[in-house]
């Protein structure tokens, strides 16, 4: 843990503008190095390892460099995408709503420090086709079909993920509902035609909604944490906790919410923590930036176990290896007109799986879960309150 917990110190030292103290000698650069990499959050290294006095090996500063400049030009083309998109959507009459990161990353002292995957944009189902086409004059092409959004990429540094809705299967029942009528919470901008955004409240409570999902599901990574610290820290004289919490209640998550910023504060705010602080700090940190294989699979017995499914290796591998129908119609829309050709699509998904995504396979097969692990992932959700959270399917 020393070695993850020097690094949240550099990178509290970059968030907050101040000197990082050097490295005691118990701390392994390299190690360090990699759970960065595992949270993607090498950017962040970098800029702390810049203001050391004592510098790490050459090997390491050689890389941390090119991850700088990864991060610069990744960015650079985000926002060159973003801001095509938008004024394309403008003169398209199509309404737009970004998410995430996209407005997350102008709270850092550098956007470019704010590593983002994807580039995630809402926009009306209807209108889904037309923003495809927008993306795809801006230089971008079709990828693959999501159960919530539709990918396109511009390789090497670009990855739009044009979400239709905002959640998906792992969200929560309530926040599912919730999030139905997000035109409806959404408010248009002034100064951009059919450009939306969230208020500042609406906009917290789908920073805690999307981390909790994440959490639920295998782990969140330390990124979320410097999100909600940022975030907190930006508007806390105009954040209205009444209704924040009162939304959050309703999702089930305010305890959750509770625990996590103080984690996130414990980290870079100063904080004493909870009692919960140093449990979810091993969570979130071997979690990596979303989760582990072992902690999902460990997550996906539990749910099934709570619906009265069969569980067990076997049972995992079959659900894998056959989705259910309504699962399928996310990947292929294809199936909502034509049922009848779902064996032939699960014939398309394992040879796409077994040539394309083969470590998902591999995860599949090396199934580990124990009842050790179930009972020890269900503790952690009950202590922090969303071990009952329904699923939005």
């Amino acid at each position: 843990m020393e070695n993850a917990k020097y690094l949240i110190s550099l990178i509290s030292s970059v968030i907050n503008s101040k000197k990082p103290e050097n490295a005691p000698p118990c701390v392994d650069f390299n190690k360090v190095f990699a759970i960065a990499k595992g949270h993607r959050v090498l950017e962040l290294l970098a800029a702390g390892v810049d203001m050391l006095d004592e510098k790490p090996s050459e090997p390491i500063l050689k890389e941390l460099k090119k991850a700088k400049m990864h991060g610069a030009l990744r960015s650079s083309f985000q926002d060159d995408v973003l801001n095509g998109m938008l004024d394309a959507c403008a003169k398209n009459n199509v309404d737009i709503l970004p998410l995430k990161g996209s407005v997350m990353k102008e709270l850092y002292p550098h956007s470019s420090l704010r590593n983002m995957c994807d580039l995630d944009l809402l926009v009306r189902k209807e209108d889904l086709e037309k923003a495809g086409k927008l993306l795809e004059d801006l230089g971008l092409t079709f990828e693959k079909y999501g159960e919530h959004d539709v990918t396109y990429k511009m390789e090497p540094y670009v990855s739009v993920e044009l979400h239709f809705l905002v959640t998906d299967t792992h969200a929560s029942l309530s926040s599912a509902k919730y999030y139905e009528n997000i035109w409806n919470i959404a408010k248009p901008r002034a100064d951009i035609k059919n450009h939306y955004y969230l208020e500042k409240n609406d906009y917290y409570v789908s920073l805690i909604e999307h981390m909790c999902k994440h959490y639920r599901n295998g782990g969140c990574g330390i990124k979320a944490f410097i999100d909600i610290y940022l975030y907190n820290e930006k508007y806390k004289d105009e954040l209205d906790r009444e209704y924040i919490n009162r939304t959050l209640d309703i999702f089930g998550m305010r305890e959750f919410s509770d625990h996590a910023l103080a984690l996130a504060y414990k980290w870079f705010g100063g904080g004493a923590g909870d009692e919960l602080s140093d449990e979810m700090e091993r969570y979130v940190i071997a979690g990596l930036a979303f989760g582990t294989t072992d902690v999902y699979q460990a997550a996906s017995h539990s749910r099934s176990k709570k619906r009265g499914e069969s569980v067990g290796k076997f049972s995992y591998i079959i659900k894998r290896i056959f989705p259910p129908y309504y699962s399928m119609c996310y990947g292929y829309p294809k199936l909502k007109r034509f049922p009848f050709l779902l064996p032939f699509m699960w014939v398309h998904r394992w040879f796409y799986q077994i040539f394309v995504k083969k470590k998902k396979v591999k995860d599949t097969l090396a199934y580990k879960v124990s009842d050790q692990k179930v009972a020890m992932y269900e503790d952690h959700m009950k202590k922090l309150g969303i071990d009952n959270i329904t699923d939005g399917k």
